[in-house]
């Protein structure tokens, strides 16, 4: 199993081209950080590591998605988006997708789960990161 769920990071672009990293704490899979409806160049990444907390290397992944699942958690509302690889290898471990303005449409509890295809019928999941969205002000 591949656990996901520390080292979550968002990435927020502000005017212009400034940019600010946050890194997040996460335990149990929670992402402790705000997420608005509607925003946009929000960067998730998340990083693969084995039980020990060892990072695992990706490399060779033929399929790199993340997944976003609405609040409310129906099974199918989940929306797949294509990741990258941080380093563009896969090497470190990350995997990364930025938000477009559709895809966080409604208030409430979000998870994103990554799943990962190493070689034919080898596919794995990670344990679920949550965060929040709110309605902007």
């Amino acid at each position: 199993m591949i656990d996901l769920s520390e080292g979550v990071q968002v990435r927020r672009a502000l005017a212009g081209a400034v940019a600010i990293t946050r890194a997040l704490a996460s335990s149990g899979g929670t992402m402790m950080g705000t997420i608005y409806t509607g925003d946009a160049g929000v960067t998730i990444t998340l990083t693969a590591r084995d039980p020990a907390g060892a990072i695992i290397s990706l490399v060779g992944a033929t399929v790199k998605q993340i997944y976003l699942q609405r609040p409310g958690g129906v099974a199918d509302s989940a929306i797949a988006r294509a990741a990258q690889f941080t380093d563009g290898t896969g090497a470190n471990g990350q995997l990364r997708y930025t938000l477009d303005a559709n895809d966080i449409d409604a208030a409430g509890l979000w998870s994103a789960q990554a799943r990962v295809t190493l070689a034919p019928g080898a596919r794995f999941r990670s344990l679920a990161a949550t965060f929040i969205a709110l309605d902007p002000l």
